[in-house]
């Protein structure tokens, strides 16, 4: 989104660190999902954001025990997710995404961002989305950034120490000054007419923009410098000089052989390769972005690529909507990376780093395909020098020399499935309750100060019930009939209000077992914590892509398979019900149960 480039631009212009951001801040306590968590967190990743803080993780109680019953405390009284605390079941498994983002943060952080273009403007979504799926990365700044004081170019690229940008765009139909924010007067208009500024912005953007004359000179420069410069509708820009001072300094700048002007965004294709400014990764593939890291000490290039099928969203991601961007099958795209090194997969879910051994390397770049899914990741480094893993880091070199299955044709993954929805699964529930009684209660948190509410000790402490429920169809547990002895273990009227642990179990048999045997599940509003094939654990599982390489683990004959499901806690909670549904201010968001359960398994051998 360029709202959050324009976040990284200004970073990386002051030259700090860290680009930081609040993240997955929508509505949805106890609802969201690790699919909704990382889709928008690996979404600011793409963006520029190298430092995620998770909103946020709450006290258990209150002191004096307001809407601090069972499952605890919930902060945000306008109910703004989430709760990243022991409270959650899937907290014993919370590694698999807290190493993900550190993962994806170390490469973030520590590699020199390499950004192609930096345009002057604003802009909200992907604006130069056809940018994006011809490979070129950009930044979006204010005019603010020409009048910058360490603004230089070096080589052609402005701030090379920096973001290293190889042009700059300056797209006048996007730039809005203070000016525009203010009233005809040059008064404020204050934020008590902000219905008001929107309506004098929307007139004035119908005259024309300002662009300023020290702006202007400060372009020239840099063009002299040896910087490619494009205007987008130069003549239909604002600029607060006389006609003939602003027609001489058109005149300066176009005189300049690597500055041009164009009509519209459109055009700006065939205007960068005129200007031999070319995308570092290359590819036509679309919602596609990329973007370099260089380690500095190294050279050793990493590649961050995201596979973003739902470009419209702008932040705060509703219950569920991981799902938007995880639609149909995977993408394959043919890219084309600049640089010498050799070609590594640097998996962000299990740290594993793989040698591709699928690609085509020419003098300045590597050729190659990548399949990723809606929604997905994935890190690609040409390593040289001491960067290149040893045999012992790369683990069973074996198996890694014959190429990750993601980096083949796509016709040659998934051709070949075997469906094992329809097979025998038995479903063993381990629920998840209130842990009340006398030795979870206390009188009082703060002496001297009555409780409004009943206190538990740690009203975050669970009791959890285990049951067999035997021969399962695979779907929603909203759809599983318990029986009135089953209820009553339970402490519930139905599967719908049920909270907890699902592992599922089936017996597949192969005549052979075959490399890159992939096994790809679907679940609905909770998530896949750990895969067992044979007893060998599969607990780094990638959420997004929904798929496992179970090869090492697979054998000639019967195959025991295990699938544990992690639900959230609101459909116990509700039924249970806890006083977050019912205070004022209401705590959670929505009152209708949500579905849990496995409802799809594949098995594909490329």
């Amino acid at each position: 989104m360029d709202g959050i480039r324009s976040l990284s631009a200004a970073a990386h212009a002051q030259g700090h660190p860290f680009v930081s951001m609040e993240a997955v801040t929508g509505f949805g306590n106890m609802q969201l999902n690790w699919a909704d968590v990382i889709t928008e967190v690996t979404q600011n990743y793409s963006n520029g954001i190298n430092h995620v803080i998770l909103h946020g993780s709450p006290y258990n109680k209150t002191w004096n025990g307001f809407t601090s019953d069972w499952p605890g405390w919930q902060a945000f009284g306008n109910n703004f997710a989430g709760t990243y605390s022991y409270r959650q079941i899937y907290w014993p498994d919370v590694t698999t995404i807290s190493h993900y983002m550190a993962r994806s943060q170390s490469i973030l952080r520590n590699g020199k961002p390499q950004i192609d273009l930096i345009f002057v403007g604003q802009g909200e979504g992907n604006r130069y989305q056809g940018l994006l799926d011809k490979g070129y990365s950009y930044h979006v700044a204010s005019e603010a950034l020409l009048s910058m004081e360490n603004l230089f170019v070096d080589n052609a690229r402005l701030m090379p120490d920096r973001a290293a940008y190889k042009a700059l765009i300056v797209d006048t139909n996007q730039i809005h000054n203070e000016a525009e924010h203010l009233a005809p007067d040059g008064k404020s208009l204050g934020p008590e007419g902000v219905a008001k500024t929107l309506a004098f912005i929307e007139a004035n953007a119908k005259k024309g923009v300002a662009l300023h004359q020290s702006s202007l000179e400060s372009i020239i420069s840099l063009a002299k410098n040896g910087l490619p410069i494009v205007f987008i509708n130069f003549d239909g820009a604002k600029i607060d000089l006389p006609e003939n001072e602003r027609v001489k300094l058109k005149n300066t700048l176009f005189s300049l052989d690597n500055v041009v002007n164009i009509d519209t965004a459109s055009e700006l294709l065939p205007v960068l390769s005129h200007l031999s400014v070319s995308p570092e990764a290359q590819y036509e593939e679309e919602q596609l972005e990329s973007t370099l890291y260089v380690d500095a000490e190294t050279s050793s290039r990493y590649y961050y690529l995201y596979n973003n099928t739902h470009p419209t969203n702008k932040g705060m991601l509703k219950v569920g909507q991981s799902k938007k961007y995880h639609t149909g099958e995977a993408t394959t795209a043919s890219i084309k990376l600049t640089g010498k090194g050799l070609p590594y997969f640097l998996d962000l879910w299990t740290g594993n780093i793989t040698p591709i051994t699928d690609f085509t390397k020419a003098e300045e770049n590597v050729a190659l395909d990548v399949t990723l899914f809606g929604g997905e990741s994935v890190v690609v480094a040409l390593l040289t020098g001491g960067d290149i893993p040893s045999v012992e880091q790369t683990g069973d070199l074996a198996n890694a020399i014959k190429g990750d299955w993601r980096f083949k044709q796509r016709s040659e993954i998934f051709d070949n499935k075997t469906p094992l929805s329809d097979a025998q699964w038995t479903l063993t529930l381990h629920s998840y309750g209130p842990a009340e009684g006398s030795e979870n209660s206390q009188s009082a948190f703060v002496e001297g100060y009555p409780l409004v509410q009943p206190l538990l000790k740690d009203p975050s402490k669970h009791k959890v019930t285990r049951i067999d429920l035997g021969k399962v169809e695979l779907g929603r547990w909203a759809d599983i009939s318990l029986t009135a002895e089953q209820q009553q273990l339970l402490g519930v009227n139905a599967m719908s209000e049920v909270s907890g642990i699902g592992v599922y179990s089936t017996t597949m048999t192969l005549d052979e077992v075959k490399p890159d045997s992939l096994l790809m599940f679907s679940s609905l509003q909770d998530q896949i914590t750990e895969v067992k094939v044979n007893g060998v654990s599969f607990s780094d599982i990638n959420v997004i892509a929904g798929v496992v390489d179970i090869t090492s683990a697979l054998q000639q004959g019967d195959n025991s398979i295990e699938i544990k499901l992690v639900s959230g806690l609101f459909n116990r909670s509700l039924a249970s019900g806890a006083s977050v549904f019912t205070a004022t201010p209401r705590q959670i968001n929505g009152k209708s149960p949500i579905d849990y359960g496995l409802t799809e398994v594949t098995l594909v051998v490329p």
